[in-house]
């Protein structure tokens, strides 16, 4: 796994309901295969937007729906403090070309900055903690993972994680602040690594995904590029959410509030979130074994706050291991001035706080963040030149930020969301069982729904 405790995680304008189609009766237009074939892909994320390209360059028709105003799906490049600042996906998780973002934007020619900066730790009511404090914490959460499956053992398989970390607290006979420390270096690298609580997070399956080799990195000019560069070309329709699709072996009909769009094949590339909410029907229903694991799967939120300034006024903050007296709070924040190009500082939050934060007002929430940058650096911090908070968990199009493992979860889930009903398909990185909660799982996932449209293997040079 990733020694990075988020490293492991870590427009088009106007086309929409502008062009808007008459509404036909569904009993009037029996699903029949289409003269010329067609594909409908819904969702313009990575994983749409790879299965999309694919499709389109090999020569079928393919048709992009989007719910949103904007592409991109969890990846969302913002100007912020004049320079872009990525607000959902951040990192390229791995530099080596076996990684399909690596590879296609090396493809592509956008420039990967390599994430590499000093670790510190701040606790708050006791200052900066010494870096072999720091050092010892990071090597109990080593120890941690080395006995996973002793704990496993132990507490059986429908133990979340929290579980297991009490178990190897006890185990290891830490007690007072050395526990509770060592509970927050675990803690925080359990949730901002795959976002859910602790409480949620399966311990039989903790830590057991897949990675690249490889720095991690960030795309310099924001992970947008990815998406502009696979949009490019396409015919995609914004603000145009579906809200039922009718299948069979001979077809399909997607149902929009405007329109409904006959097609050969439907690629479903919608968050998992989105699934869970049942805000798309099926007809006929998707079978037990999908919704099931729909079900069982986790989703929640990985959010941010996005503080931008005229000078970078803080010091060691780097990557910053903060351990809040609020638990869950703001856990990991980053100094992301070398890699945007303006003094910039993101705090990071998953878990229950992250919860909590749908809630909270965003002044409220950034003017915590500037209370805990001037504790920091022992100075009144100056008004920022702009500010940003994410709400991926309460964002009815998402759902959350990614999907994980929950309790009762299991890889085969992610196979059986994977598995395609008819002519109906489904992509996303919750479909991928190695790399589900990355950019590049959801890359992998487009090029495997393209392959199996088209019965042949689809690579990343396809999509140039």
């Amino acid at each position: 796994m990733w020694t990075d405790s988020i490293g492991r995680r870590r427009f088009l304008g106007g086309l929409g309901a502008g062009a808007v189609l008459a509404s036909t009766s569904r009993a009037q237009n029996p699903i029949l295969p289409v003269r010329k074939p067609r594909v409908v892909v819904i969702g313009a994320g990575a994983a749409g937007l790879t299965v999309a390209k694919a499709l389109a360059n090999a020569g079928n028709s393919v048709v992009v729906l989007e719910a949103k105003d904007r592409l991109g799906g969890r990846i969302d490049t913002r100007m912020l403090g004049g320079a872009p600042q990525d607000m959902g996906a951040s990192w390229v998780m791995g530099t080596s070309m076996n990684n399909p973002v690596s590879e296609y934007l090396s493809l592509k020619g956008v420039s990967l900055q390599n994430d590499s900066v000093p670790y510190h730790m701040f606790e708050e009511g006791t200052g900066y903690l010494p870096q072999q404090q720091l050092n010892q914490l990071w090597s109990r959460f080593v120890n941690f993972t080395n006995m996973l499956p002793t704990l496993r053992s132990t507490l059986g398989p429908n133990a979340n994680v929290n579980q297991g970390i009490e178990l190897f607290l006890d185990t290891m006979g830490y007690g007072g602040i050395s526990r509770e420390r060592t509970r927050y270096m675990i803690q925080t690298e359990a949730e901002t690594g795959y976002a859910g609580s602790i409480d949620d997070l399966s311990l039989e399956y903790f830590w057991e995904d897949s990675t690249f080799n490889g720095q991690v990195a960030f795309p310099q000019g924001g992970y947008v590029q990815l998406i502009d560069n696979l949009a490019e070309g396409l015919d995609i329709r914004l603000n145009t959410p579906v809200v039922s699709i009718d299948h069979s072996s001979r077809g399909a009909a997607v149902h929009t509030p405007f329109q409904t769009i006959y097609a050969t094949y439907v690629v479903v590339t919608v968050p998992l979130g989105v699934l869970k909410s049942g805000a798309i029907q099926f007809n006929p229903p998707l079978p037990a074994a999908k919704t099931n694991a729909i079900s069982r799967l986790g989703m929640s939120g990985m959010e941010k706050v996005v503080l931008t300034f005229d000078n970078a006024f803080w010091s060691s903050v780097n990557d910053l291991y903060f351990k809040s007296n609020v638990d869950g709070e703001f856990s990991y924040i980053k100094d992301m001035t070398q890699f945007s190009g303006t003094p910039t500082v993101v705090a990071f939050s998953g878990g229950d706080f992250a919860a909590q934060m749908q809630t909270q007002p965003a002044s409220q929430l950034t003017d915590r963040l500037l209370a805990v940058l001037g504790s920091l650096n022992g100075s009144q911090p100056p008004v920022p030149t702009g500010s940003h908070v994410t709400r991926w968990g309460s964002d009815p199009n998402f759902g959350g930020s990614y999907s994980y493992w929950a309790v009762g979860s299991s890889p085969a889930d992610n196979v059986s969301l994977a598995v395609p009903e008819g002519r109906l398909h489904f992509a996303g990185e919750a479909t991928n069982e190695l790399y589900f909660g990355t950019v590049h799982g959801a890359m992998l996932s487009g090029l495997r729904e393209a392959g199996r449209i088209l019965n042949s293997n689809v690579t990343v040079p396809d999509l140039l």
